[in-house]
């Protein structure tokens, strides 16, 4: 006797969650995993910086790194920021950015002076391109696990009017300062004496930046949102993608997966207009 065809829908739309679920659960794990490797080596990195010695290798990086300028990668739109990646590094170089064995390579030969011979793997200017796009994302990713955006939707938050926005993204990169109308508004309030705006940048120059609770979660429906996939998501995909696939959400407690979800319902609550933007475009 045939199934039913009912029964042939559901096994259907069943097969089809579990690979969505599968899929996404991939590509979170990925992300993670490589996000954890770019933060050791950054820390490493470091640590080789700021133990030179040698005042002529410090002397060659400096020269060699001339023309550093990640902060402008910030004044565009989370869409112009990756299609300013894309379009600044190809394809092979765009690996090199997220592969955390090639700042060493890139240092040791800032160091040893041979970034433009022609033996040097890499030239300076290339280098350069490097290290821009790289502490742009390093940063971006920061601070949308920090502060649950990334700093181009901080600052554009800023541009509107909103000088919190301003001292959650100076947590994250100071060099913020340096952009045109953040440098306009410091100085305003130098001129005016403006006391409590002064009070609340020094706060942000000196606090210590951590990851927040559920971050990753966060993150993930940022992502999900960005590609008009978040409202796909139902109680039962959500355990299996942040409890079981990623380990974003604990599995402890009395009720893991009701709390997980009101924390999604409660995340979508705040993000409403940005659902509703990104599924209108």
């Amino acid at each position: 006797m045939r199934p039913h065809s009912g029964s042939n829908v559901r096994d259907s739309d069943s097969l089809s969650d579990t690979s969505w679920v599968s899929g996404w659960g991939y590509l979170f794990r990925a992300f993670s995993r490589g996000f954890d490797s770019i933060e050791a080596t950054w820390r490493d990195l470091d640590e080789i910086v700021n133990q030179s010695e040698d005042e002529r290798k410090r002397s060659r990086v400096e020269v060699s790194l001339r023309g550093l300028n990640w902060i402008q990668l910030y004044d565009r739109t989370p869409l112009g920021f990756a299609k300013a990646v894309v379009r600044a590094l190809p394809a092979k170089d765009l690996i090199e950015t997220i592969n955390p064995f090639r700042y060493r390579a890139l240092l040791s030969q800032l160091h040893d002076g041979t970034m433009d011979e022609p033996k040097g793997e890499i030239k300076g200017e290339q280098a350069v391109r490097i290290f821009n796009v790289s502490i742009a994302l390093r940063n971006n990713l920061n601070a949308a696990l920090v502060h649950g955006r990334p700093l181009n939707m901080l600052l554009a938050d800023f541009y509107k009017g909103d000088d919190s926005a301003l001292f959650s993204a100076i947590t994250i990169d100071p060099a913020i300062l340096g952009l045109s109308r953040v440098s306009e508004r410091h100085q305003i309030a130098l001129g005016t004496r403006d006391q409590v705006f002064l009070g609340q940048l020094r706060r942000a120059l000196s606090e210590q930046k951590k990851e927040r609770a559920y971050s990753r979660l966060d993150l993930a429906l940022f992502a999900m949102a960005w590609v008009k996939q978040v409202e796909r998501l139902d109680k039962r995909s959500a355990e299996r993608l942040f409890i079981s696939e990623t380990k974003f959400y604990s599995n402890h407690g009395i009720d893991p997966v009701g709390s997980l979800w009101r924390h999604v319902y409660r995340w979508k609550k705040a993000n409403r207009t940005f659902i509703d933007q990104r599924m209108s475009s």
